[in-house]
């Protein structure tokens, strides 16, 4: 995996474990269609998995809604499907069926009808893989499970969700990609944490709250009492009593003294140059003796 991936999946590890706290060892609910796609695409599920949750302290689970979809689909020529299913059944813990979805909403026109026909039309209605993880990642995740899929629909669900990390795999080359926090997850968090600041944590009571508050409601009211008397003494000025500065006594005025240029810094002035006179040697002059005749 490279540098930047991997530093994108600390940061979004660091988030869940921080707001959500899902801590290793962690929960990765495999999908069919992802266990299929990672067959066609020869991807070591185990290997990958692992490096994108920086660990080895992780379990694999699958629901017993995808064991039973990957055995109805049709091998087409080769062992996709098969191989996938035998993968869950091996590798994975299978999560027997959640329970039936309650928001499933039914006809109620005929309030007479017998039981016989309300059992048939239960035992027509079959939760899908699909519904089994939304079950089992609703109300805040609180079991902490990873999701990985290859369902459109599913992610977009999950993602109005919070605190449900998700994986899925690329069309080109099957790279395990590891998807950052969703916008639901993030508003949430920061929902969180204004409240943790106002109530110092969550471990401050109501009444402390509500001493903190008259405090600062106290503390305001004199700050405000004091901006008006020093006000007052300023518009009174000399003449407000007999004496002239009485009303100034405990005002004591500090003047800036200026600073004036001085000389300048010997350092860094330009030493002049003192000239040098040049003393001139007159030459002696070599006087040649002439010769006479009797030399």
């Amino acid at each position: 995996m490279k540098h930047g991936r991997a530093k994108a999946a600390r940061k979004t590890l660091k988030f869940f474990s921080l707001n959500a706290n899902i801590n290793p060892p962690y929960k990765v609910i495999l999908d069919g269609n992802f266990l299929a796609a990672a067959m066609k695409y020869k991807v070591p599920i185990i290997e990958r998995i692992g490096n994108i949750l920086q660990t080895t302290e992780f379990s694999l689970f699958i629901t017993r809604s995808a064991i039973i979809e990957l055995g109805n689909l049709p091998d087409g020529g080769d062992t996709i499907f098969s191989d996938a299913r035998q993968f869950g059944l091996d590798e994975c813990e299978v999560i027997e069926r959640v329970g039936q979805n309650t928001d499933q909403s039914y006809d109620n026109d005929n309030d007479n009808d017998n039981e016989n026909d309300n059992d048939n039309d239960n035992d027509k209605f079959e939760l899908t893989p699909s519904h089994d993880i939304q079950n089992l990642v609703k109300d805040g995740n609180k079991e902490g499970y990873f999701v990985a899929t290859q369902d459109k629909v599913l992610s977009d669900t999950l993602r109005d969700m919070i605190y449900v990390p998700q994986m899925w795999l690329t069309t080109r080359g099957g790279v395990l990609i590891f998807d950052t926090p969703s916008a639901a997850s993030r508003k949430f968090a920061q929902r969180e944490e204004r409240v943790k600041q106002k109530t110092g944590g969550g471990t401050m009571t109501q009444e402390e709250s509500d001493l903190i508050r008259r405090l600062k409601e106290k503390n305001d009211g004199r700050n405000n009492n004091n901006d008006n008397n020093n006000n007052s003494s300023n518009r009174g000025g000399d003449g407000g009593n007999a004496n002239g500065n009485s009303n100034n006594a405990g005002i004591i005025s500090v003047q800036r003294k200026k600073r004036k240029a001085k000389g300048p810094n010997p350092l860094s002035c330009k030493k002049k140059k003192t000239e040098t006179k040049q003393v001139t040697v007159e030459k002696r002059k070599r006087r040649r003796r002439k010769k006479t005749s009797d030399e």
